[in-house]
């Protein structure tokens, strides 16, 4: 637009809670509402745009406007030049009236955008055409934006999506990331990501990972596409990349793709799960399933210590190690997993052996499991009297058995079972 009077730098946008009345507002194509609570500024939609996405404060959105005065006198037009029209939404680079119509609009949308005085030039006016007090119309068409994110208020890391992601859905901190990149300086380029991309944890990013992309990819969602400005705190520091001519303190650009993630729970504090093939549903096991799994234990140097197909065990009745009992119940059928397990929920400081090798002490564990097939243990709100009862005796039995053990901390969790069927005492 260069030189176009009417879209001026206004100054800093005032914080308004009016887009609040926007947020929660359908606008409907071919009638008029308003987007302040005042009705200061209205919008009339005129063809509806795509998905439910809007734009944000600090996005760079592009447009083609109409502009007339309520007579029906035009002042501007981006169309009329050929030149969409482009600037940050919310930062008072325009008037109010667009920072806040703007706001409420989709992708491909056209709308109408009527704007009284005081969100257009007020008093003032601006140049011959559009006199002091003037209410203005504007057709607007969001052709596209940019979503620009200063990730860490910093200034440190600057994000603009190029290609926008899949879904809603975005990884966690703890998930396991696979992005692929290319850094430049000076417009050279320094380092990439070797074919395929790499794979790391955003919480504990490796030697290797530019610590800005750690930032990133928890804001990004699968297929994202962004250009991304960094700073040297968040690049190479102050020792620079000699080598590819990179000096102390420099200011990175990178191109940055998320390719996708594995989800990675964290269950009792410190078993790590990540996830390999994930289904639909929700169902899981519950205590006293009965399940199978195929499986394959390691320990960290490599060394195969457990490997079966088909294996069959009731959870929650120490048939296995307590930590396995924790991931399989963690898991739907046909879910897979790679699970991590520290030796207070494995063979603990003693060891032990699996199917006849041994385990050694205090051994971190690596399991992984993928859940076949199970069957539900019955809850007690599905038992008739009987049943409850039968149930309720079979957990104090076991409880016995773990407390002839000595093993208390088991006795008293089975024995708190057997209470919870008969607490149930209406259907006796």
């Amino acid at each position: 637009m260069g030189d176009n009077l009417y879209f001026e730098d206004l100054g800093e946008a005032e914080d308004s809670s009016d887009l609040d009345l926007a947020e929660l507002e359908e606008f409907e194509v071919g009638v008029e509402k308003n987007v302040t609570k005042d009705g200061g500024v209205k919008k009339e939609v005129k063809t509806k745009g795509n998905g439910h996405r809007r734009p944000e404060k600090g996005d760079k959105v592009f447009v083609h406007y109409v502009g007339t005065l309520l007579d029906g006198t035009k002042f501007d037009s981006s169309r009329d030049r050929g030149d969409p029209f482009t600037f940050e939404l919310g930062e008072g680079r325009v008037i109010k009236g667009w920072d806040e119509g703007l706001a409420t609009m989709a992708k491909g949308e056209v709308a109408v955008l009527t704007c009284e005085p005081q969100y257009a030039y007020g008093d003032r006016g601006a140049g011959p055409t559009i006199p002091p007090n003037s209410t203005l119309k504007f057709e607007v068409e969001l052709l596209s934006w940019q979503s620009t994110k200063d990730l860490n208020g910093d200034g440190g890391v600057i994000k603009t999506v190029l290609q926008d992601g899949e879904s809603w859905e975005q990884p966690k901190a703890e998930d396991e990331v696979r992005v692929e990149y290319k850094v430049y300086y000076n417009k050279e380029l320094v380092l990439s990501s070797p074919e395929g991309g790499v794979e790391f944890c955003s919480k504990d990013p490796p030697s290797g990972v530019l610590p800005a992309f750690a930032s990133c990819v928890i804001s990004m969602k699968k297929g994202e596409r962004s250009k991304v400005s960094i700073g040297p705190e968040y690049g190479f520091g102050d020792q620079g990349l000699p080598e590819k001519g990179v000096p102390p303190g420099a200011r990175l650009k990178a191109d940055l793709t998320l390719v996708g993630w594995k989800t990675v729970k964290v269950l009792e504090g410190n078993i790590r799960v990540k996830m390999l093939e994930e289904k639909e549903g929700y169902q899981k096991p519950n205590e006293g399933s009965k399940v199978t799994v195929d499986l394959v234990g390691s320990l960290e140097d490599g060394t195969v210590f457990d490997d079966r197909k088909g294996h069959a065990f009731v959870t929650d009745d120490e048939q296995v190690v307590k930590g396995l009992d924790k991931v399989v119940m963690e898991l739907k059928k046909g879910e897979k997993c790679l699970a991590t397990i520290p030796p207070e929920h494995g063979y603990g400081d003693e060891g032990g052996e699996c199917g006849g090798r041994a385990v050694p002490s205090a051994a971190t564990l690596s399991y992984e499991v993928t859940l076949v097939d199970f069957e539900n243990a019955k809850e007690a709100y599905e038992m008739d009297a009987a049943e409850m009862m039968e149930a309720a005796l079979a957990f104090k039995e076991k409880g016995n058995a773990y407390f002839k053990k000595r093993n208390y901390e088991m006795a008293v969790s089975k024995y708190s079972k057997a209470v919870k069927y008969l607490e149930f005492d209406s259907k006796y």
